[in-house]
């Protein structure tokens, strides 16, 4: 049977990091003020139930997964697929990534439509893709066909992406004087298709 070794509240009390010591191991967990309530506030020394245990330890997976999710995304902008992907990938269970991901789009720290807007911007406007090179780029990341091509058309519309534009640019910049090196540069970087 497991017991506590320790209990430490954070400032607020509204965590809790328990060490628990089983037949095994000795571990540590970090859980909400309600999982320590659920389980009825344990002290030092006192024995926990295996279904005390398992309480414990979905809910220091989802914390943990959230915390993993907070710093992916503050690295730099992921869709849900990807977000989920590099969760699944760090160990986390399927549920506690999902339920991360939740949080996240609660809180309102991932938005795509935010994040492909940038994303088409940036890949239009200074790196000088076309069109179909956006689409097959964003959509390898996980964004669906229907909201990038939403992004695309707001942004041409709007005016901050001008792709014709951009192709003269491009041509200018590789030095494309010819119509061959022009419709060459064309489908190389995603104008044509």
């Amino acid at each position: 049977m497991a017991k506590v070794l320790f209990v430490k509240a954070n400032e607020k009390n509204t965590r809790y990091k328990l060490g628990v010591e089983d037949e095994l191991e000795s571990s540590s967990y970090n859980i909400s003020s309600a999982t320590y309530a659920s389980i009825g506030v344990p002290k030092r020394g006192a024995p926990l139930s295996e279904c005390d245990l398992v309480d414990i330890r979905r809910d220091d997976e989802l914390y943990r997964a959230t915390k993993k999710a907070y710093s992916l995304i503050g690295a730099s902008d992921k869709s849900r697929y990807a977000l989920k992907v590099k969760l699944l990938q760090a160990g986390f269970s399927s549920e506690a990534a999902g339920e991360a991901i939740a949080r996240c789009l609660e809180l309102g720290y991932l938005d795509e439509s935010r994040q492909l807007l940038r994303a088409v911007e940036r890949e239009a406007n200074y790196n000088l893709k076309g069109k179909y090179h956006v689409k097959r780029k964003l959509a390898g990341k996980g964004y669906s066909l229907s909201d990038i091509d939403s992004a695309i058309r707001t942004l041409v519309e709007c005016g901050d992406v001008d792709f014709e534009a951009n192709f003269e640019r491009l041509a200018e910049k590789r030095g494309a004087e010819t119509d061959e090196e022009r419709l060459a540069l064309k489908y190389r970087f995603g104008y044509k298709i």
